[in-house]
């Protein structure tokens, strides 16, 4: 699991536990999925912002509108 999506996973109420042997297990008993899709959909449109596509985020934001996004363009 790569650490953003671990991190936000987390965030959306989800619990991770590594065994003794590097196992990973994943509990979703507080989970809320929509919070945690948004996330990702927030993070993969923030990184597009970041390398400069900001093309394909404005469109994103024009077709998807949500309450939760917040964009942070950087200077270029």
């Amino acid at each position: 699991m790569n650490k953003t999506i671990e991190w936000l996973f987390k965030q959306a109420g989800g619990y991770v536990e590594v065994d003794s042997e590097g196992n990973r297990f994943t509990y979703t008993q507080d989970f809320d999925p929509d919070l945690f899709a948004g996330s990702v959909i927030a993070e993969c449109v923030q990184a597009l912002v970041n390398h400069g596509y900001t093309d394909a985020a404005t469109m994103l934001a024009n077709e998807f509108p949500e309450d939760w996004q917040v964009f942070e363009f950087p200077e270029i």
